[in-house]
C-alpha cells in the first residue's frame, strides 16, 4: 500500500503520540475520523488514548479535555460505576464484552441509551 507522505494521523483524530502510528494505526484513525459512531481507545488503566469527535459531543466533553484522563474523570462516578467493570471484563479475559446502558454522565443532565460494544486490541 502506497503511503501519502502529507498524510498526518493527528489531521483525523487526535492521538497521545500520533508520531508513533504505523499504517495499520492510520487506516485506524482514518475510519475513526469517517465514523458517526463514538469510538476511543483506551490503555489497561482506562485513560483515553484516542477518540473521535462522535464520542466527545455524545459525552459532551471537548476531545482533547479527554486524552490522558480516565473514564471515571470523564463520564463521572455513577456511568464509571457501570462501564469500568465491563472494560476490565474485556481486559481480563481479551473476549469482547457487548451490553446496553443507561446512565447520566458528568457532562450531561438527561438519562442516556446506548448499545456498548468494547474490544480488546
Amino acid at each position: 500500500m502506497a503511503t501519502n507522505p502529507n498524510f498526518s494521523a493527528h489531521d483525523l483524530i487526535p492521538f497521545a503520540r500520533p508520531e508513533a502510528l504505523t499504517e495499520p494505526e492510520k487506516l485506524l484513525a482514518a475510519y475513526f475520523s469517517s465514523s458517526s459512531v463514538g469510538l476511543c481507545i483506551l490503555d489497561t488503566e482506562l485513560r483515553y488514548l484516542a477518540l473521535n469527535q462522535a464520542l466527545a459531543e455524545f459525552h459532551g466533553v471537548p476531545v482533547s479535555d479527554h486524552l490522558g484522563k480516565t473514564l471515571r474523570e470523564i463520564l463521572g462516578d455513577i456511568a464509571a460505576d457501570r462501564i469500568e467493570p465491563q472494560f476490565q471484563r474485556v481486559l481480563a479475559t481479551r473476549e469482547p464484552v457487548n451490553y446496553v446502558l443507561s446512565a447520566t454522565l458528568s457532562a450531561k443532565e438527561e438519562v442516556g441509551h446506548w448499545i456498548a460494544h468494547y474490544l480488546p486490541i
